[in-house]
């Protein structure tokens, strides 16, 4: 065995340090893995809440907006009804209806009123 160098065995204590490391180095490697995951969920959910508060806000500007004109045009519908039924019955001489079938002849308080005859 003259011709063939001497290899060097570590002894079990060294074994068992180069293996920790090894270890330590593959432990560390994973637990900025799981750390960069866990970041990249967070962002994703952070992501997803601007969205839904987006359009969580969007939705009550919308309803605020048909909230207002659905009052405003039920507030003109309702002024312009009240008008022409005090018109038809307050008025009874400028007004004529056409028949008792007709609308103007169910707004009417007062169905004596003048009917225009054909």
């Amino acid at each position: 065995m003259e011709g063939t160098s001497a290899k060097q065995i570590p002894t079990p204590d060294e074994l068992a340090l180069l293996i920790d490391g090894i270890i330590q180095q593959r432990l560390l490697i994973t637990i900025a893995q799981e750390e960069s995951h866990l970041k990249l969920q967070q962002q994703k959910l952070a992501i997803l809440a601007e969205k839904r508060r987006k359009r969580w806000q969007m939705v009550k500007q919308w309803g605020n907006l048909i909230n207002c004109w659905t009052w405003a045009v039920v507030l003109m519908a309702v002024i312009f009804l009240l008008g022409v039924h005090t018109g038809l019955n307050l008025l009874p001489e400028g007004v004529v209806c056409k028949n008792r079938e007709s609308f103007c002849y169910f707004l009417r308080f007062d169905t004596n009123k003048r009917i225009l005859k054909r």
